[in-house]
């Protein structure tokens, strides 16, 4: 039986018993010695506060999350402008869920930045909403990906088809913070990284 549901049935055991002896004393009823009177021998389960109640050794040895570059993928819209597409690919290497909840980057090429993006959202406060935040399970990896369009910014600039489009190698860095809870406790962090593709 569930221990919760034990500890209400006792506590209205109890309530009962007590409520049905002040009833009968305020009516005047003698009950006799109230010393005599007693409670049947409940059997409650034993709580050891010292117990553990969550994977503390889960969070103990809490790693950061690993990021990886899975694609970029740059495709032209016209001579002015282009979409970029970029997917990380995003590991926990713990036991316990991770909440991965912003990574920041900007995408280099050899003719300078290209673009900066953020994917998810640092929650503010302690109500903030979850609905940008990933989960990553203990063990697993999830992929997250953002697009945005590119374009040229004056007429001295050659076409967009050069450099940017055909660009076989691309820099990416910027930074990533996380959350890991359980229960009672929390850690995580924002870590840098820097990586290159392909």
């Amino acid at each position: 039986m569930n221990r919760r549901v034990v500890y209400i049935a006792s506590g209205v055991m109890i309530i009962t018993i007590l409520g049905i002896v002040l009833v009968i004393n305020n009516f005047g009823l003698s009950v006799g010695n109230f010393s005599s009177v007693k409670l049947p021998d409940l059997k409650l389960p034993s709580v050891n506060v010292g117990e553990q109640i969550f994977n503390e050794e889960a969070m103990r040895d809490a790693r950061s999350l690993v990021v990886s570059i899975k694609d970029v993928h740059v495709e032209p819209v016209n001579k002015t402008r282009a979409k970029v597409n970029v997917i990380f690919d995003i590991f926990n290497p713990n036991k316990a869920t991770v909440m991965l909840e912003v990574i920041s980057y900007n995408l280099y090429t050899n003719s300078g930045r290209m673009v900066s993006g953020d994917i998810g959202e640092k929650p503010t406060g302690f109500v903030g909403s979850q609905a940008n935040i990933f989960p990553i399970v203990g063990n697993g990896s999830i992929m997250v990906k953002d697009s945005k369009v590119i374009e040229r910014e004056g007429p001295s600039e050659t076409s967009l088809d050069g450099t940017v489009v055909n660009s076989q190698h691309y820099i990416i860095n910027g930074t990533f913070s996380y959350k890991q809870t359980s229960s009672f406790q929390s850690s995580g962090g924002e870590n840098n990284y820097s990586l290159t593709f392909p």
